[in-house]
């Protein structure tokens, strides 16, 4: 029965929460984290970002990743300089595809270094997208 005066409440759907998962590393221990999508951030530096890199060295650009990615909601697993075409791959996780856009668009626009975005897919997903019925036409069949 309501009260003369009181508030009248109405329900609400909760916002959808991601699933957690249970990770069991290979010396048994296990963390509990909630899924977030991953991505592979690929990318080369140009001579400007070379020149930023040789003064302030590979840990701050490891903390400046680490914070640009926290303030878009994901977090850093793991980040490696390399030699080749490329001179770094970093894994991220990020809450989706808009997120990990605006990332790549913020490092994209500096001018120091030239980054792609690679969705990564887990062997889970694949099951997934295997099991799925797609009805297909190949062209000219």
């Amino acid at each position: 029965m309501a009260c003369a005066g009181a508030p009248v409440l109405e329900a609400v759907t909760p916002p959808p929460v991601a699933p957690l998962l249970l990770k069991i590393w290979p010396d048994g221990a296990f963390a509990r984290k909630s899924h977030m999508p991953k991505y592979l951030f690929l990318g080369s530096y140009s001579p400007e970002g070379l020149k930023g890199l040789l003064a302030e060295g590979g840990t701050k650009r490891l903390e400046a990743a680490r914070q640009a990615l926290k303030s878009a909601g994901g977090a850093l697993e793991s980040f490696y300089f390399a030699f080749g075409d490329d001179d770094f791959y970093i894994t991220v996780d990020l809450p989706g595809n808009v997120a990990a856009t605006a990332v790549s668009f913020v490092g994209n626009v500096s001018g120091t270094f030239r980054i792609q975005t690679i969705p990564l897919i887990t062997p889970e997903e694949v099951d997934e997208a295997v099991a799925k019925h797609v009805d297909f036409r190949p062209p000219g069949h």
